[in-house]
C-alpha cells in the first residue's frame, strides 16, 4: 500500500515529483525478476509446485493458465 500526503504547504510541484518517485519505485519492481519470485505455480495436473521464473512468466500472461494451474502469490 502506498499513500500519497497532502498538506497545506504541498505545491503542485512537490505533488508531482512524489508522484514520479512513486511511479519509478512501482516500475522498477514490477519489472524486475524479484516480482516473479513472489509468486509459485501450483499445477494440480503434475502434482508440482513450480517456482522458476520462466513458468510464472508464462502463467502471468492472458490465457497462460492451464486448468487446474493455480497462481498463488508468497505474500
Amino acid at each position: 500500500m502506498i499513500l500519497l500526503k497532502r498538506d497545506e504547504q504541498s505545491t503542485s510541484l512537490s505533488i508531482q515529483r512524489e508522484i514520479d518517485r512513486i511511479n519509478m519505485l512501482l516500475f522498477q519492481i514490477e519489472t524486475s525478476p524479484s516480482y516473479y519470485t513472489s509468486y509459485e505455480l501450483i499445477d494440480v495436473n503434475r502434482y508440482k509446485v513450480l517456482h522458476d521464473n520462466v513458468t510464472i512468466s508464462k502463467a502471468l500472461k492472458p490465457k497462460g493458465l492451464k486448468p487446474f494451474q493455480f497462481l498463488i502469490n508468497r505474500n
